[in-house]
């Protein structure tokens, strides 16, 4: 399964796409929901936080 989480100015993650399936809709989905709640230091770029992309691979 592969995820792009969409990371914002502050560490939130905005969305959460399927980029690939793990062929289990069921677990595709709940995989979405529970990335949901994490937090990533926010990215920056000459100083300043800006919005970012984070791809997550899981080996099932």
């Amino acid at each position: 399964m592969v995820l792009v989480l969409r990371v914002n100015k502050q560490g939130g993650i905005d969305s959460v796409r399927v980029a690939q399936s793990s062929g289990n809709t069921l677990l595709d989905k709940e995989a979405q929901r529970q990335v949901r709640f994490g937090k990533f230091k926010p990215f920056t770029k000459n100083g300043a936080p800006v919005v970012g992309n984070v791809t997550c691979r899981s080996a099932m």
